[in-house]
């Protein structure tokens, strides 16, 4: 009878390691780069950035754009829209609050997928314009994109008390593992060179909900000119979430009381795969 038992446990050890075991492919960051904004006045109506390698087929590209483009903005074929969103204003009274544009667009690589990326604006030619581009393994071909979320406003402190809170807006991934990333801009109230008596730059920091900084174009980067004064604060974030729930991502935003904007989009994880079946152990060595 114990024999018998033995060989039924065996056996059924032996049907379970034969069987296919699911695989899932971890999400994970290829490579990324940024353009920082062009200077203003320039009279360009498009900018470009060029990833640091040539994109393998069937990775997801992400970009995210910011600036201050006030008419369209457009990428290049092939490439679909989660979001974008023009530069606008929060006019509270005499006081104008100015709030940054942003765009967050997707694809999956071709084979032979362009290294550089180029974005269009025909009608802004003095716009300054910063690219994000980001490329990650791990992601659906067949449905990548899970959903997008917004959030934009201003904050009207004294102008002395350094930093308030930038929001991305919540998002609720429709699968899990899933990958978010996120992209924050934000613009001081007097954005003007320091120098001339302005703020200077802004500058994005402190984020949380256990988001990673992957991009910061803020102080000390970000062109700050006389002319057409656009000191932003520009940063991407990003997070892999291996279970299901709502995320939103906050930042400090300073130095000043200013406008800002946030978007949030979430990616699908690639469908597991079936391993190869294993050899069930020997029962008669």
């Amino acid at each position: 009878m114990l024999k018998f038992k033995y060989l039924l446990i065996v056996s059924v050890l032996g049907v379970l390691f034969a069987l296919p075991q699911a695989a899932i492919a971890a999400i994970s960051q290829v490579q990324k780069t940024e353009a920082q904004p062009v200077q203003t006045l320039s009279e360009a109506t498009s900018s470009s950035a060029t990833y640091p390698a040539l994109p393998t087929t069937g990775n997801l590209l992400v970009a995210i754009v910011s600036g201050d483009i006030t008419g369209t903005l457009t990428a290049p074929a092939g490439w679909s829209t989660a979001i974008n969103q023009p530069f606008s204003a929060d006019v509270v009274g005499a006081q104008i609050y100015q709030i940054p544009s942003q765009a967050i667009f997707y694809k999956i690589a071709l084979v032979a997928e362009p290294q550089t990326v180029t974005f269009q604006y025909p009608s802004d030619p003095d716009a300054n314009v910063a690219i994000q581009l980001y490329e990650y393994s791990g992601i659906s071909l067949a449905s990548p994109f899970s959903g997008v979320a917004s959030n934009s406003g201003h904050v009207d402190t004294d102008g002395v008390t350094a930093g308030f809170q930038v929001n991305s807006g919540t998002i609720m991934p429709t699968t899990a593992p899933a990958l978010l990333i996120a992209g924050l801009a934000g613009r001081p109230l007097d954005a003007a060179p320091a120098a001339s008596g302005g703020t200077g730059n802004g500058s994005l920091s402190a984020y949380d909900n256990s988001f990673t900084e992957q991009s910061n174009m803020s102080a000390g980067e970000t062109p700050c000119d006389s002319a057409d004064s656009a000191c932003y604060g520009i940063a991407g974030v990003d997070r892999i979430t291996n279970a299901p729930g709502s995320f939103s991502v906050s930042a400090t935003f300073g130095p000043t009381q200013g406008g800002w904007r946030g978007q949030i989009a979430a990616f699908n994880a690639a469908a597991p795969t079936a391993a190869p079946a294993t050899t069930p152990p020997c029962t008669r060595c």
